[in-house]
Formats: C-alpha cells, structure tokens, sequence
C-alpha cells in the first residue's frame, strides 16, 4: 500500500513538473500608437481602451480632437477613434461652468477647460467621461463630470448626466502671523474612476470628500452610475481613519473580474506608525466587510472565483492571502519591489509584478512559486524595460504596455502582446 502510493506520488509530481516547465509568455505581436499611453481600462469583454489617448487643439474648440486607441484582445487589432466632442460641446455649451468650456488669459491665449476619457464601448454606443473644470481664479475651482452617450451608429452624443459636481480646490489666504499671509490652494474633494460592469451597464467610482488641510478626506463613498436607467446611487460611504499628522494615500481599489465585489485598502503612516485597514464591498447588495492588513498595500487582486483576497507589499515582499468567508489570512514570501497583481485567464497562475523587471509565477490553487520570468528573456527588441500597465484577456492572452525603457521601439507608445502557453 505505501509503495502505491509512494508511485502515485511521484508520477503525479511528474505530471505536475511537466506542466509548469510548459508554461511561458511567447511574444506574437507589437503595436505602436501616437500617444503615450501608461496602462489599460476594460471595457466589454474583449475591448480595452489605452490610457493617454492624443489631444490636439487645445486653443479651439470648433477645432479640437479627441483620439482613442482600443485594443480587440480578440481580433487582435488596434482600433482608433474619434468622437465628436467639439461638435456637440459646441451645441451644448451650458453643460459647461458659465456656459463656455474655453478660458481667455490676460497674455491672449486661449486653453480648452476639459478632459474626456472613454469608460465604455460595446460596438453600438460607448460612453465617453467629460471633466469640466471651472476658472481657476475664483475662490472655489469647480468640477463637473459629465457622462456623455455616444451612438457609434449614427456618430452622434445623444445625451448627457452629470455624475458628480463638487467643489474640488479652495484658495485661501492663510495668516502667518506678522502681518504675513501665505495663499494656498487645497484638494477638498476628488473622483476617482473604478470601472465599468459591461455585463450590467454600471460604471463605478470613488469619491474623497471634504479634505482637510493635511489631505485626509472625512470619508469615501462608492458610486454607481446606471447607463441604462440614468439612475445614480451611493453603494456604501466609508469614514477614513486617521493618524494624527500623517501623510494620507488614496485608497487602493481592486474590483473583482466580474465586478460583484470591490477591494478597498487603506494606508497612511507617520515615522515608524502605520494605519493599514481592508474593506471589502458588495457591489450587489452594498455590504461591507473590514478586515486587518499585516502589511502596506500595493498590489491587490480576487481569485477568478471570489473565494480570497491577495495583497502584495512592494516594501515587505510579503503575500497575504485573505479567505472572504472565514476572513482566515495566510502570509508567504513574495518579491520585493512588487507593482500589481494579475491571475491568468483559466485562473491557473498568479503573475506577480515587480520592479526590476522580473515576473514571479505561482500556481493556482497552491500559490507556490513555480518560475520567476525575467522581463529580458521576452524578445521584445528592448534591452531594458518593466512591464507597466497589463492585463490577462479571456483568449489566453497577455497585453502590456512598457515602460522604464533603456533602448526601446515603443517608448510608452504602444503594447506587447504574448501568449501565455500553459
């Protein structure tokens, strides 16, 4: 009986081995693009848009330009697109603070007072997120976030919603004493995208309220915007904690693949004192769950399968992995200097990345380490870079933009794209 089984063993070790020493990235392609792009945002479930997309004209607006690059991780084509902002901003000028989007200064240049990102696309329509900043020589500056609907059809913006309209800075003058006063401008509220469930038409996002002059927002809240309805609701609002006379960091957000749940950590620390506190949000039913942190956060991700939480510490190397039904946490030894974690698409690897150009890889459901990629080894034509924004698509593919390049054909204006053979 031992003996069986001691055989067994060892054949399964071999079958395993044999499985790991298969798995690699095998670069099959790269694009170029005209702007500089820096990571990805999903989109639909093969569509993602690359984050930098290229401005031109910002003095006039009949004559400003808007280009987006989409990559098709399934046809595996990249995709430019141009919608019609100026035109319709043209047309609909009381969207816009004192109903005009363009500010004169005293030297006689003008400069375009919005930015515009794509948040959604389907094929049909998309839906593009309009910042409208107000002039800047008031006491509050102004923010205003417009979704806008773009028919791909017709070529035309169909309608608009405000999301969110706040008081984003403050000017004031601070008295110093000795009749010395000292202006400042300070961050009172910020909104920070999430992303979209293109299964269910929400986009998510984050916003930071009532800042205080150290920074610390008095609390967050989590948004959803209903494409379909137009309905716009608070999912949760969380209270920040703080340490007295710290450096506040933005949460981290981690939303799950399929956007049921959300991961939201919290980090500030003070000389040798640090706050570290995880959440853990059900975009369905608006719950929430706390839980510790036994390290600074920095990378973070679900399983495909939203059984545990995994947080990796660029500062310690450490891994924690956090069970969502016991809330039970397992620390391993990682890689220090991490950036981000990212599952494979059969959910049978975990990549983790970090700087200096190495790709540590675990194994599903173990988490054992079973290679470690280095960045050089990938073929690219580059003899010195680091993986930057990157994403792991449905058909086995592996999409990143680099960055930190010595010697590079791309800069940071394309992607590499490898197949991840397993």
């Amino acid at each position: 009986m031992r003996r069986k089984f001691i055989i067994s063993l060892i054949l399964g070790f071999a079958v395993f081995n044999v499985s790991l020493s298969s798995q690699s990235l095998k670069k099959i392609d790269s694009f170029k693009t005209e702007n500089r792009a820096s990571s990805f945002v999903k989109l639909d479930a093969n569509r993602y848009v690359l984050v930098g997309q290229k401005n031109e004209n910002w003095d006039v607006l009949a004559s400003h330009r808007v280009t987006f690059h989409i990559f098709d991780v399934k046809e595996k084509k990249l995709q430019s697109v141009v919608p019609p902002i100026a035109d319709y901003a043209q047309k609909n000028l009381e969207i816009f603070f004192d109903g005009n989007p363009v500010v004169s200064y005293p030297n006689g240049k003008t400069y375009i007072q919005f930015r515009s990102s794509l948040v959604y696309y389907d094929g049909n329509k998309a839906g593009i997120l309009l910042k409208n900043i107000s002039n800047s020589d008031k006491k509050r500056t102004q923010e205003r976030i417009i979704y806008l609907n773009w028919d791909l059809g017709s070529n035309q913006i169909t309608w608009n919603k405000v999301i969110s309209e706040m008081n984003q800075f403050e000017n004031l003058e601070i008295s110093r004493g000795g009749g010395v006063t000292e202006s400042k401008s300070f961050l009172r509220n910020l909104m920070i995208p999430i992303g979209i469930d293109s299964d269910r038409q929400i986009f998510y996002y984050m916003i930071e309220k009532e800042r205080g002059e150290k920074g610390w927002p008095s609390s967050i809240s989590i948004m959803g915007f209903s494409i379909g309805s137009k309905d716009l609701n608070e999912i949760v609002s969380l209270q920040i904690e703080k340490i007295p006379d710290s450096e506040y960091f933005s949460p981290t957000l981690a939303p799950s693949s399929d956007f049921s749940k959300l991961g939201i950590l919290e980090y500030s620390e003070l000389s040798l004192k640090k706050h570290v506190k995880g959440h853990i949000v059900d975009l369905k039913k608006g719950k929430v769950v706390d839980f510790p942190i036994p390290v600074s956060p920095y990378g973070a991700a679900f399983d495909p399968n939203n059984q545990y939480f995994l947080i990796l510490s660029n500062e310690t190397g450490k891994l924690v992995k956090t069970n969502l039904t016991t809330l039970e946490q397992q620390t391993m030894d990682s890689i220090h200097g991490a950036r981000y974690l990212v599952f494979s698409n059969t959910g049978k690897y975990l990549f983790a990345f970090s700087h200096g150009g190495a790709i540590e890889v675990r194994a599903v459901p173990s988490l054992m380490v079973v290679k470690s990629i280095p960045v050089s080894s990938l073929q690219t034509n580059q003899a010195a870079w680091e993986p930057g924004g990157s994403v792991f698509t449905s058909n086995g593919l592996w999409a990143t933009v680099p960055e930190s390049d010595a010697i590079s054909q791309l800069g940071k204006s394309g992607l590499h794209l490898f197949e991840i053979e397993e």
